[in-house]
């Protein structure tokens, strides 16, 4: 008898949790799903720097479920704002790809702490700039050419390109390079490099011919992946001189 009295109280137990999940849990987690919210929404191509008017966004109603907070649900928090990237047609909003102010056209710089720094090195001709070719954000190796040897000294393998610029100072990037192969052609590139490989660099550019060959161009993951390799180069050779 208590063996069927323990049974009959599983039972129960069982249908009513049975119950609960049915007409209480269910209903809310279908709530949930069924729910909408409004996130702002590109109508137009909109480049890296433009500011953004009316016209190029509108509000549309989505699933509000599990949606990232940096969505942006208002047209006031955009209109008048300046896109930091590139927003294409019908992709929503992010918070982090909007800017209060213009951006600066060496916005680039601004990212320095301390640990790299910027340097320019002279574009000698045009088939040593790639042609024309290279963009902020490419991976380059530096070759070193002179009467006798051609290399790649091993503190340059893998160098990121921070900007092309022309001789007016005027930096070129995808928005900004035409048709025209003069418009197009940098007098400097801009690289991001340790101490060390500045002053390698000024050195091979006061006495040598400087070429870049692009390594990678694409995911900024991959291109940290290159850069924390030339790191690794760098300190292991920090190590070495120290254990002299």
């Amino acid at each position: 008898m208590k063996f069927l009295k323990n049974k009959t109280v599983v039972g129960i137990g069982c249908i009513i949790l049975a119950l609960v999940l049915c007409f209480l849990i269910t209903p809310l987690y279908n709530r949930q799903l069924d729910g909408k919210t409004e996130l702002v929404k590109v109508t137009k191509d909109i480049k890296k720097g433009t500011r953004i008017t009316a016209d190029m966004v509108k509000l549309e109603k989505v699933g509000s479920y599990n949606l990232s907070k940096q969505y942006v649900k208002n047209l006031e928090a955009v209109v008048g704002k300046y896109a930091a990237d590139n927003l294409f047609a019908d992709e929503n909003v992010l918070t982090e790809r909007l800017r209060n102010k213009p951006l600066a056209s060496d916005e680039y710089l601004e990212g320095l702490d301390g640990s790299k720094g910027a340097i320019s090195v002279t574009i000698q001709s045009f088939a040593a700039g790639l042609s024309g070719k290279l963009f902020s954000g490419d991976v380059v190796s530096v070759i070193v050419t002179n009467e006798e040897t051609t290399s790649i000294p091993i503190e340059l393998t893998y160098v990121k390109v921070l900007a092309c610029t022309l001789s007016n100072g005027n930096d070129i990037d995808e928005n900004t390079r035409d048709d025209k192969e003069e418009s197009n052609t940098a007098d400097t590139v801009t690289l991001l490099v340790s101490p060390e490989q500045a002053k390698l660099l000024a050195n091979l550019e006061a006495n040598q011919k400087v070429h870049l060959e692009l390594i990678y161009r694409g995911e900024e993951e991959i291109t940290n992946q290159f850069l924390k390799r030339q790191d690794k180069i760098l300190e292991e050779m920090k190590e070495d001189t120290a254990n002299e």
